[in-house]
């Protein structure tokens, strides 16, 4: 209830300050600015993200590709191990 609630004010919210003036012309060019670097910093902050999330998997991937396999999971092999592991 508390969830659907505060969708409902997020979504009021955003539909009044989409309604809003924009501004005078001196505030829309710092505005702009103020978007191309916040662009540019996520850009940068989602690249950072993705390579190290690489890193993670392929390390995940080969660690669970050459461990002994022991106890219930003899079944399974290790490459589908794998597999799972990393896109669990």
């Amino acid at each position: 209830l508390v969830c659907m609630c505060s969708l409902a004010y997020a979504a009021d919210l955003t539909s009044w300050i989409l309604l809003c003036d924009s501004g005078t012309p001196e505030m829309k060019v710092v505005s702009d600015a103020i978007r191309e670097g916040a662009e540019g910093f996520l850009k940068t902050q989602y690249s950072a993200i993705a390579v190290w999330s690489m890193v993670v998997a392929v390390s995940l991937f080969f660690i669970y590709l050459v461990r002994p396999m022991g106890g219930e999971v003899k079944d399974v092999s290790p490459f589908f191990l794998s597999v799972l592991t990393v896109f669990g």
